[in-house]
């Protein structure tokens, strides 16, 4: 039994095997090449880098969403690009320019003072080191749990936490992060213990042992006693009677096609604040939250990129209730569209005059201008799922015990159709088609429920991109086009 004691960034209190997070050693057996080679390698890098990120970006929705975004902005970035090319051309080798400007790039970033700006230091790295692999050779991981697993890492990149199924990452634990990183956000997001700032060796001591991730006393316990899980099952049933809430501060960021950001961070003087960024990242605006305000949780920009939605969480009477607010960012002054009781699961606009918000027991189409223009109400089941089209269209996936159930609604929230179905952990909604990902299968269906077609899969699908052309599933480490079965 060996205890690491660290800094709290999520609570919680969870027991679990352990899989590092282990992306192996770099730059080994590397051959330099003119440079007319080497850029040409470099070039071709980063086309299937911004390949695979844009195929990722897709289907990722909220914060994995936004963070993509800036990894493709990144490489195609003029003086990143510049950086590299200048330090080819002086005869180094296209993998170790990109490491050099990645430490360029990454030490800027550090330098900032604003805390959310600093750790997107993090994803400069994890950018470049998608390039890098590309150019030593090595094959994309993606990291596939084959059960509900502690994750720990010397340092997480935001692509180890993407596309994991709900419940299979039961807490995180990290040797350096800190609590203002990506991964310290998603945890929180996610509901999941997590304890960081744990110190060097932390990850390999914990690789392939069972673990306890403490978040109220800030440890990690390794290979626990038997006497040690009998409190800690004792504890969590004490949790899980208390109702307690999980701190609600855990926006999504979320980021415009030209690179407007808004952000949530902690404040000293209030509930939190909001800030918004223009694409040169000068503050555009900056919103100090009271109790009253709430605590957003999700935010969605207006297709124009002029207005944001943001829906914040807040207790009143002893229930959680959901201020929505509109922001006209020209103007800076928030409007208060509607005060509703629930969680928002899903924010997003559906026109330009449409917002549509998900919460754990309805889903409301408001008008920008205020107003609910229609409700879809799920009291009595639990939502697993939400997928939403580019038309507006949306499917719900609900559970009731043991029952799955699959809705299809329009662009209004008219039911298309709504019945039980075979277990799934997933759902995604493209034009008049559904999909459900079972654990080792994809269902099509049209809008109205009829089954189109079945597939058994020799793997578990993690994601599934729809688009007019292609069919693209996501199954561990690897993407594949599906067609429909031939009848």
């Amino acid at each position: 039994m060996q205890t690491f004691q660290g800094l709290a960034v999520s609570d919680g209190l969870t027991v679990g095997p352990v899989v590092r997070i282990d992306r192996g050693a770099a730059g080994l057996h590397r051959i330099v090449c003119d440079p007319f080679r080497e850029r040409a390698l470099y070039e071709a890098a980063i086309v299937l880098a911004k390949d695979e990120l844009n195929r990722l970006q897709q289907h990722a929705c909220g914060q994995d969403a936004d963070i993509l975004m800036f990894q493709i902005a990144l490489l195609e970035d003029e003086s990143f690009t510049n950086e590299i090319g200048d330090y080819i051309a002086a005869g180094a080798g296209s993998a170790a320019a990109v490491e050099r400007a990645e430490q360029i790039f990454a030490g800027r970033l550090k330098n900032v003072d604003d805390d959310y700006i600093r750790e997107r230091s993090v994803d400069v790295c994890d950018a470049c080191r998608r390039v890098v692999d590309i150019l030593d050779g090595r094959p994309s991981r993606r990291l596939h749990l084959t059960e509900p697993s502690i994750l720990v890492a010397e340092l997480f990149y935001p692509s180890d936490l993407f596309g994991q199924a709900p419940g299979m990452i039961l807490g995180l634990a990290s040797e350096t992060d800190s609590e203002t990183s990506h991964a310290a956000i998603m945890a929180r997001s996610m509901g999941i213990p997590a304890v960081f700032q744990l110190g060097k060796g932390v990850a390999a001591a914990a690789a392939g042992c069972r673990a306890v991730v403490d978040a109220e006393h800030a440890q990690l316990i390794i290979d626990p006693t038997a006497a040690q899980l009998r409190q800690v099952k004792a504890r969590r049933q004490e949790l899980q009677n208390s109702n307690a809430l999980p701190d609600p501060l855990a926006a999504a960021p979320c980021r415009t096609r030209d690179g407007t950001l808004a952000v949530v961070t902690e404040d000293q003087t209030s509930m939190a604040k909001l800030l918004v960024y223009s694409p040169s990242m000068e503050q555009q605006l900056s919103w100090s939250m009271t109790s009253n305000d709430g605590t957003p949780l999700r935010m969605a920009f207006s297709p124009d990129s002029r207005k944001l939605a943001a829906a914040a969480v807040t207790v009143s009477g002893g229930q959680v209730m959901t201020n929505l607010y509109l922001i006209n960012l020209a103007s800076g002054d928030p409007v208060s569209l509607v005060n509703q009781g629930g969680v928002p699961q899903w924010l997003g606009w559906t026109s330009a005059s449409t917002i549509l918000a998900v919460y754990d027991t309805r889903a409301v189409l408001y008008n920008a201008g205020g107003g609910e223009r229609a409700v879809y109400d799920f009291a009595g089941t639990e939502l697993k799922d939400v997928s939403v089209d580019a038309a507006g269209n949306v499917a719900l996936l609900l559970a009731s015990g043991q029952v799955s159930q699959a809705v299809t609604l329009d662009k209004n929230l008219n039911v298309q159709f709504s019945a039980a179905v075979s277990a799934a952990n997933s759902i995604v909604r493209a034009g008049n088609l559904f999909y459900l990902l079972a654990d080792n299968a994809v269902e099509c269906f049209d809008a109205s429920g009829t089954q189109q077609w079945s597939q058994n899969l020799d793997t578990s699908p993690q994601a599934l991109l729809a688009n007019s052309k292609d069919l693209l599933l996501f199954s561990g480490n690897t993407v594949q086009k599906l067609e429909a079965p031939a009848e």
